[in-house]
């Protein structure tokens, strides 16, 4: 009886969930569109349920492709910012960050910085994109690094994001961790005996 107490304790303790991972696509959460281009500025930051979006005037600008003949590269939404620069923050750190750049008029060198939950700087990345309407001005960014707090982008004084796409969860909880080698240890001392 004792060894099926310990199997069945074991078996539990490696199905208990950790942290969820899941990429989260900011397009999927800016529905219906808007009509083109600017939100109002100075509304205040763009709030969802993984990532706060604002520009240097702490607005939230969403916009469609209507003004920007279609440059955005998923969904119908774009966020832009008139101020020169963005920044992504995130509820929890996150594992990987990809993006679509989308230079408005100009060509123009940006610059992106990650940032851990301290406010430490992980990495950073120059980008030129070029003029808008021209076959160099929407840029692909990507990012593998974990503990993603924060994400500032500096550059034109136009430019746009869009199919801003995180892992939600990098690493599973320490009490999981605790778990799975608890449900180890009763597992392998049912198999002993």
């Amino acid at each position: 009886m004792r060894k099926a107490y310990l199997s069945l304790f074991a078996a539990l303790a490696l199905t208990v969930p950790g942290a969820a991972s899941a990429d989260v696509n900011f397009d999927e959460f800016t529905s219906p569109p808007i009509d083109c281009c600017y939100g109002t500025p100075g509304s205040g930051p763009l709030v969802y349920p993984d990532v706060v979006i604002r520009d240097g005037n702490n607005a939230g600008e969403i916009m469609n492709g209507t003004g920007w003949n279609n440059y955005q590269t998923s969904g119908q939404n774009l966020s832009g910012t008139l101020s020169g620069s963005m920044e992504f923050l995130f509820t929890s750190p996150t594992h990987g960050l990809t993006f679509d750049l989308i230079n408005g008029t100009g060509q123009a060198n940006f610059l992106i910085e990650i940032f851990d939950a301290n406010n430490a700087l992980i990495t950073s990345q120059n980008v030129f994109a070029g003029s808008y309407g021209g076959t160099t001005n929407v840029q692909n960014i990507t990012f593998v690094s974990s503990g993603i707090s924060r994400t500032l982008i500096t550059g034109n004084s136009n430019f746009a994001v869009d199919t801003l796409i995180f892992n939600s969860s990098a690493v599973p909880e320490p009490a999981t961790w605790a778990m799975m080698l608890l449900g180890f240890g009763a597992a392998r001392t049912a198999l002993r005996r």
